[in-house]
């Protein structure tokens, strides 16, 4: 069954090439009890966005399970 992924970035569409790469980075990080602040801050990212793929990241695993 397909995930229904709710929670996107206000700006989804605007995300970079450059920023999506950061992807695998801002969930690691966010694994080890980042604070979405603290990771947007350490990868030069917009939190929003931060916080919008670590909430699709959390459906996604709760989908899966």
């Amino acid at each position: 069954m397909a995930a229904l992924i709710r929670h996107r970035s206000p700006n989804a569409a605007d995300v970079s090439r450059q920023q999506l790469k950061r992807y695998r980075e801002v969930i690691t990080l966010w694994l080890h009890k980042r604070d979405t602040w603290e990771i947007s801050q350490q990868l030069n990212l917009p939190e929003s966005l931060v916080a919008g793929w670590v909430a699709n990241f959390r459906e996604l695993v709760r989908a899966g399970q």
